[in-house]
């Protein structure tokens, strides 16, 4: 028969065992729940999860050592379990393959990639909205640029119309002036031809007039 003080042990045994199975299936789960708010958080929540899992794997390490139970033999007797010593462990998530040795080496180093990340897609947001801006920059020089050759040839149009109607009508007004003078100066020739021969037919009247009066006309001596 075995001694009831064994029996007891060994429900203690048990007990304790399904005690560490429910805590490590709680850090477990603990660890996957943190590890899918992790995946649609940021750092902080990794940081600060490998702060507490590294608080609380240490305090179930000094925790066990301190409450170690009796093993109890095959022949009866029991001695105290004195386990090895163990160096606490840390859970980090995604961790890379050559992980840091210390916590605060680990938390370092997710820090700078964070940090690199967001440089980096800093960095190309901002050519991004560079090359963006520069585009619409260079659109609007060319709509301008466009517009401003359209005004400036509609303009020459105009003006090259506008040059060629006052061309063609200051022609007119010339070879009109040109012919208005030469009218005018035939004219003013006729009628001084005209007042030409009137002023020889009166001088032939009065001369014949004269010559009728006086009877005969004075014959001059040679």
């Amino acid at each position: 028969m075995q001694n009831p003080r064994s029996i007891e042990t060994v429900q203690q045994k048990e007990d304790y065992e399904r005690h560490q199975r429910l805590e490590l299936l709680k850090v477990q789960k603990d660890l996957r729940q943190a590890n899918a708010m992790y995946r649609g958080g940021g750092s902080s929540l990794q940081d600060e999860l490998v702060r507490r899992l590294h608080h609380d794997s240490f305090e179930w390490v000094s925790r066990s050592r301190e409450s170690s139970f009796e093993v109890v033999s095959r022949n009866g007797s029991f001695d105290l379990c004195e386990e090895p010593e163990a160096e606490p462990y840390v859970v980090v998530v995604n961790a890379p393959a050559n992980s840091p040795s210390t916590p605060q080496q680990a938390c370092t180093e997710l820090e700078d990639q964070n940090v690199a990340a967001s440089d980096a897609t800093s960095l190309f947001v901002q050519r991004l909205v560079a090359d963006m801006i520069e585009t619409a920059v260079a659109q609007c020089l060319v709509s301008r640029v466009v517009k401003a050759a359209a005004v400036d040839y509609s303009d020459r149009w105009i003006a090259a119309g506008t040059r060629s109607m006052e061309s063609a009508d200051m022609e007119i007004k010339c070879r009109h002036a040109a012919l208005a003078t030469e009218a005018l100066a035939a004219f003013y020739a006729a009628r001084a031809q005209k007042k030409l021969v009137r002023s020889e037919a009166n001088r032939y009247d009065c001369f014949k007039s004269s010559a009728t009066h006086c009877g005969c006309a004075e014959v001059p001596r040679r």
